[in-house]
């Protein structure tokens, strides 16, 4: 008798064309998949795919597959006569959805805890400078300085990183779906992603924490071109149309950021309270319900400093 065909498995191991197709053919269903999707976490994270290898991504797109069609079979596994109300039917719909997110967070958690992280660790002392800027309560500059920072950054990494952040910051909302059992979102999300992000040895742990948070509570401004760059190109631009010589030795950026002056007392009283307030966001030896009251305090005493500090985030802490 003949021999049985071999296995596509085989065909396909033994046709590097037949390979890339496959895998091609999985990030489309995916990419298809994400274009019928409303739902903002289940977006943030099919978008991260892009920035992953084939492997993991075929692997998530075969499990998600499986996972749709257990949940068909236990709606169509129903006597007739006897089927699923609507409610039990957005319930099944519902289920399936956490399902698939899980599968896309373990996913996008496996893929980044053996990454080196995306700011490149030779650039530790410019971290360092930004975060003391936050530890001095000076948000403006450094917004702007994280702004050119991540101006330096090639083109492909500086999406990659605007899009994990954007996933990240869906995954920490307290309101969201559980991504562990047994730690809130914020500080799961922190423990399993945030050395995606920045992880230097010769960056205190405490700033890392605090610039992360501060690039979290900020996602859709820091990947903008920063105010002041964009004025003085603004400038050079008018210069040249109208025939003049740019003067291109303007004052650097640190000289004007220092030179903007406030009042002692005013800046002293921020500083305090930012620091204040950023000792009880990271403070794991509370309780989450300790740390929701203290927060709530905080915002009915100083709103302004609260949202500065939370940013788009805000209103998911209190």
């Amino acid at each position: 008798p003949p021999l049985p065909p071999p296995p596509a498995s085989l065909v396909a191991h033994g046709n590097p064309d037949l390979i890339y197709s496959s895998n091609h053919l999985d990030r489309q269903i995916l990419q298809a998949f994400r274009s019928s999707q409303e739902d903002e976490w289940l977006c943030a994270a099919l978008d991260c795919l892009d920035f992953l290898p084939d492997q993991p991504v075929v692997e998530l797109s075969r499990e998600l597959h499986f996972c749709f069609l257990q949940e068909k079979e236990s709606c169509d596994s129903e006597p007739a006569g006897g089927g699923p109300s609507s409610e039990e039917q957005m319930d099944l719909s519902q289920s399936g959805s956490v399902r698939c997110k899980l599968l896309l967070y373990e996913t996008l958690v496996k893929h980044y805890s053996n990454r080196p992280p995306l700011l490149p660790q030779p650039m530790a002392g410019v971290y360092t400078a930004i975060s003391d800027l936050l530890v001095n309560a000076k948000l403006d500059e450094a917004l702007e300085a994280l702004q050119l920072c991540l101006k330096l950054l090639p083109r492909s990494s500086r999406e990659e990183m605007r899009r994990l952040l954007t996933f990240m910051s869906l995954a920490a909302d307290p309101q969201g779906i559980k991504v562990d059992m047994e730690v809130e979102n914020r500080l799961a999300v922190k423990k399993s992603l945030s050395r995606a992000i920045l992880h230097s040895k010769s960056f205190p742990k405490e700033r890392e924490d605090l610039l992360l948070v501060f690039m979290l509570s900020n996602v859709g401004e820091i990947f903008k071109i920063p105010g002041s760059l964009h004025k003085r190109v603004s400038e050079k631009l008018a210069e040249l149309a109208e025939g003049e010589q740019p003067d291109v030795t303007g004052p650097p950026l640190s000289r004007r950021a220092s030179s903007r002056t406030d009042s002692d007392a005013s800046k002293t009283t921020n500083q305090e309270l930012w620091a204040l307030l950023n000792s009880i966001h990271l403070d794991t030896k509370r309780s989450a319900k300790e740390r929701k009251s203290l927060l709530r305090r905080f915002y009915g005493a100083h709103p302004v400093i609260f949202n500065q500090y939370f940013g788009d985030s805000a209103a998911t802490q209190l």
